[in-house]
């Protein structure tokens, strides 16, 4: 990212898209932070995991019983508190759009 913003053109840049969400936090430690300060908002790809393992994980679903959603509503709903991050979890029909919004 610090190379793109130094050739021409690359500060029209205005997001940066890489895996993160609750199993891959790998970009906290230097990515996400840098992103924030340079106002780059990041776009998790597979923002409820790779192979859905996430949403069978017992903490994940713990959390949904209690908050009466979806381990898959809870893990991108994780990432939109994470400041500097857009999540646009996938959506293959109209209800499928609607679980995401709720």
């Amino acid at each position: 990212m610090k190379e793109l913003l130094e050739i021409e053109n690359g500060c029209n840049c205005t997001t940066n898209q890489v895996l993160y969400n609750l199993e891959n936090r790998e970009i906290e430690f230097d990515l996400l932070p840098w992103s924030q300060k340079n106002n780059i908002p990041i776009l998790p790809y597979s923002p409820i995991g790779n192979d859905r393992g996430l949403l069978k994980n017992p903490v994940i679903a713990k959390i949904a019983r209690r908050r009466d959603a979806a381990a898959a509503q809870i893990a991108p709903a994780w990432l939109l508190h994470q400041p500097g991050v857009i999540a646009i979890p996938k959506a293959s029909n109209e209800e499928h759009v609607r679980a995401n919004a709720r």
